[in-house]
């Protein structure tokens, strides 16, 4: 096992059954700081390989597409918006603490001093890596309030765009990784833990 992977094996291993209803929402806030930071890196890959029709078919799958649909979000968009779509229509800002907005603002902060490089190499990786992750959390999430709904959707239709036969991991297999990618996932490691440290979850 390289060594990024050893970070990503304690990002899928996390203990996300300790959290509670709020944790949840609060993971669903952070995940929307995801959503949009991932949708500027797969800016900066097409940027850096714009003739790869791979990326391209795979980019139409993530940006201004209508491949998500839930509740009263049917509209093209980039999958970001469909988070804070619902984060905004359950105020979201009002039941997630502050603190929690400020671990995205600084993880979005932090992946956008890497370079475009690393950035791009972050896309391909994620394709393959981020659907364990999102299974743990659907496992491990017992509650189905309304925006938890609408999260653990997010989640599953990405399981299912990423996974399946000729789907996002297949369209970016053919970019080669390195352990670069280590200071990437660390960014996100450290941003979980924030979040567990927030609600005195112990990670280790």
């Amino acid at each position: 096992m390289l060594p990024y992977q050893r970070t990503i094996q304690q990002i899928t291993l996390l203990p996300w059954e300790k959290l509670d209803e709020k944790g949840f929402l609060s993971l669903m806030v952070l995940s929307a700081f995801n959503a949009l930071e991932f949708a500027a890196s797969l800016r900066i890959a097409i940027s850096l390989y714009p003739k790869d029709k791979d990326l391209a078919e795979m980019a139409r799958g993530e940006l201004q597409t209508n491949n998500l649909a839930f509740g009263d979000y049917k509209k093209r968009g980039d999958h970001a918006e469909f988070l804070w779509h619902f984060i905004e229509k359950h105020q979201l800002e009002c039941l997630v603490d502050k603190e929690v907005f400020a671990i995205g603002k600084k993880y979005t902060e932090a992946v956008n001093r890497l370079p475009k490089s690393l950035r791009a190499m972050s896309i391909f990786s994620r394709e393959d890596v981020l659907s364990p992750i999102f299974a743990r959390i659907i496992q491990s999430m017992p509650y189905k309030t309304p925006p938890l709904k609408a999260y653990e959707y997010y989640l599953r239709r990405h399981i299912y765009l990423d996974s399946s036969a000729g789907g996002h991991r297949d369209l970016t297999s053919n970019f080669a990784l390195s352990n670069v990618l280590g200071r990437f996932y660390r960014i996100r490691l450290q941003a979980y833990q924030a979040l567990f440290k927030h609600f005195s979850i112990a990670t280790k």
